[in-house]
């Protein structure tokens, strides 16, 4: 339930700023179709928690051990992975089906509710942002425009590459068996890289509108000058072009640290 909570929550958070987002982008158009009222976008959102609340309940019920767990994990074919420690699930025997495949049939059914309507106005948003930007006059608006248009932009690249697609993956082999099809080498190497980018996913999707905005870069910039070593390098006269690189990328290896912090307990948890 923890687990299923946290999962869910990423996608409540990631569907209503997006949302916001387009209506503060159409919200200076008077004629627009697609500016929403707030009763519209409060049934959406209630609609949206609702059903991943749903989800959560379902990852709690369909997610419980197979009823014969103590046998199972006294066999020798999973006895050795019980010696290693830690926590085993069994959904179901080896080669039967368990009551998990409704849970993802809910999550499919979920994401069929609400992805077209979210891709819509993603795609919308930047089509109109990139409207804007051809008949803005001044250079200014421009700027801005732009701006906003590849932050946009950004998050949607960054929710497709770090959550949708290795969500896609990660559900069609639960539902499809492709090891027929798949070596378990590669089979193994896919699983583990879809993993993987959904645990970077949550930092990379608050860092693209921390590192978008210059308030908040001149915020961090200002931090990052109060270290110590980073005066010192500064004060020397023989500062080396390394140095240099770093001090001017510092937006870039924040990004890198706090992903691989994310990065970290998927890695560790391969050594137990």
């Amino acid at each position: 339930g923890v687990l299923g909570s946290c999962f869910i929550s990423i996608i409540c958070t990631f569907y209503v700023l997006m949302m916001r987002m387009h209506q503060l982008t159409v919200a200076h158009e008077f004629n627009s179709y697609w500016k929403l009222s707030r009763t519209t976008q409060t049934v959406l959102y209630v609609s949206m928690i609702g059903i991943c609340i749903i989800n959560v309940v379902g990852f709690v019920i369909f997610g419980a051990d197979v009823e014969n767990y103590t046998e199972l994990i006294e066999t020798p074919e999973l006895s050795w992975l019980d010696k290693r420690g830690g926590a085993l699930l069994l959904f179901a025997e080896p080669d039967k089906y368990s009551d998990f495949r409704r849970e993802i049939y809910i999550l499919l059914l979920s994401c069929l509710l609400f992805l077209p309507l979210f891709s819509f106005f993603m795609a919308h948003a930047l089509i109109y942002l990139r409207e804007n930007e051809r008949r803005a006059i001044s250079t200014r608006t421009q700027v801005r425009t732009h701006r906003l248009f590849a932050t946009l932009y950004l998050q949607m690249g960054g929710a497709i590459v770090f959550f949708i697609i290795p969500l896609f993956t990660i559900l069609l082999t639960s539902v499809v068996d492709l090891r027929d099809f798949i070596p378990d080498p590669v089979f193994a190497a896919i699983r583990f890289t879809c993993v993987l980018l959904m645990y970077v996913n949550p930092p990379q999707f608050g860092l693209v509108f921390i590192l978008r905005n210059e308030t908040h870069r001149r915020i961090l910039l200002r931090r990052f000058q109060k270290f110590e070593f980073v005066s010192r390098f500064r004060k020397a006269p023989q500062t080396n072009v390394l140095i240099t690189l770093v001090y001017r990328c510092y937006h870039t290896i924040i990004a890198l640290v706090l992903s691989l912090t994310s990065v970290l307990p998927i890695i560790s948890s391969l050594t137990i």
